[in-house]
């Protein structure tokens, strides 16, 4: 009976590790892919801003590839968009570690 439960115990510990490594270690991945996320967005958007501008001058206002080249990029924002609560989780949570540090 003692070996048994001895036994029951040291598997759950050994899985028990290995889930909290496996935890850890996804937790990592999303981070980096949160962040990577969020730095793809505003360059987007940046890059968005200046066909914009670009097209609004009055050498180019009216171009059709400007124009086709904005709705395209309009449309990747649009699927980064959708990613973004990934990334909101990784700052949501800094912001709240930030918080705490302070007195």
């Amino acid at each position: 009976m003692v070996y048994t439960l001895s036994a029951l115990l040291s598997v759950s510990i050994i899985i028990n590790v290995t889930l909290i490594y496996y935890a850890v270690q996804a937790a990592r991945r999303l981070s980096v892919v949160s962040s990577n996320l969020e730095g793809m967005q505003e360059s987007f958007t940046s890059f968005k801003d200046h066909v914009q501008a670009l097209n609004e001058l009055e050498m180019y206002y009216g171009d059709e590839s400007l124009q086709n080249l904005m709705d395209h990029s309009r449309e990747v924002l649009i699927e980064i968009d959708k990613c973004e609560d990934i990334y909101t989780l990784i700052v949501e949570e800094d912001v709240e570690d930030d918080a705490g540090d302070a007195p």
